[in-house]
């Protein structure tokens, strides 16, 4: 597992274990967290507290834990959306309720964990709500939601509802091991989440990406730069979504800048030159450039001309920069 450690010492875990160590399990559980790799890990973790005879060893010995992470154990079932479609029929879940109605075998309790639970559809979770509202005894039904908005009322309201909170950086860095400019930029550009750090650490594109970000705003000084900056090929079309959500990660950086935090991903080896361009804009400027990036960013979903939001932008932030000094 890529982040039992970091998972273990979480405050969701410590809630799950807090149930499974008096004895006190519920019969159904929402883990939410929009860092679906975490959540994951985080129910097979619950269910090797649940099964495993020797107070959650993980140990490659035993037996309960080896079937419980190999998706092997009998009494575990996952649940996923339909092969063929973007959510779950309520097929799919009559058929889970089905198999809960049988004997467990190899332990006093049934769990099904079904992924990505908020794509289920109106039918399936009427026919869910049915079944929280009756429990099966001795069976766990646990639901990994991203989007809890996507539930139904009644259901959130008859399960336990467990939040995995976002890690610090520290956590995050600690887990990651290689080159230490991706290592910063994974950290600085995870916003929390494990799995969406160790994606962007093994992302050469999103890295060279960043790189050239930074290095565009730190050109950016006059108005003759925009023609030239503009036709980076970091503003075609398939990654102006991704340099605007970047440009926004190194604006709160120059803002950090100007607070004294000297521990950041944006400097990349050219410190003194990242330094000085966070210095010509003010506290009051970022936020204003912030805004601006989110507008950009609304004008690109109704299908604006991506050159025009782009040079636009560009003239924004000088212009900003300029009025804030």
């Amino acid at each position: 597992m890529r982040f039992a450690t970091q998972l273990l010492s979480s405050r969701a875990f410590a809630q799950l274990h807090n149930d499974v160590s008096t004895s006190n399990l519920g019969h159904a559980y929402m883990l939410t967290s929009s860092d679906v790799g975490a959540i994951e890990e985080l129910a097979l973790l619950f269910a090797c507290d649940i099964y495993c005879k020797h107070s959650l060893c993980m140990e490659d010995d035993c037996a309960d834990c080896r079937k419980v992470l190999s998706f092997g154990h009998s009494d575990v079932h996952h649940i996923y959306k339909n092969a063929d479609k973007k959510s779950i029929t309520v097929d799919v879940i009559s058929k889970m309720i089905d198999i809960s109605m049988l004997t467990s075998y190899e332990g006093s309790t049934k769990m099904f964990i079904v992924h990505e639970a908020d794509l289920m559809l109106p039918q399936a979770q009427n026919k869910l709500l049915k079944t929280l509202e009756e429990p099966t005894p001795n069976v766990c039904i646990v639901l990994l939601v991203s989007n809890p908005a996507t539930l139904l009322s009644t259901i959130k309201s008859r399960v336990r509802s467990i939040a995995l909170d976002y890690f610090e950086p520290a956590v995050i860095k600690d887990m990651l091991t290689g080159d230490p400019k991706r290592i910063a930029i994974a950290v600085n550009c995870a916003d929390g989440s494990l799995t969406r750090a160790t994606d962007i650490l093994g992302d050469d594109v999103y890295i060279s990406q960043f790189e050239k970000v930074v290095q565009m705003l730190c050109r950016l000084k006059k108005s003759k730069d925009i023609a030239l900056i503009s036709s980076m090929d970091i503003f075609d079309k398939d990654k102006i979504l991704t340099t605007l959500s970047i440009m926004e990660i190194v604006m709160r950086d120059f803002m950090l800048i100007n607070l004294g935090d000297d521990n950041l991903a944006v400097s990349l080896g050219i410190v003194d030159e990242v330094k000085d361009t966070a210095s010509t804009y003010s506290i009051e400027s970022i936020s204003v450039i912030i805004d601006k990036i989110n507008q950009a960013r609304q004008k690109l979903a109704v299908n604006c001309i991506t050159a025009n939001v782009i040079e636009n932008l560009l003239f924004s932030f000088l212009e900003v920069r300029y009025k804030c000094q």
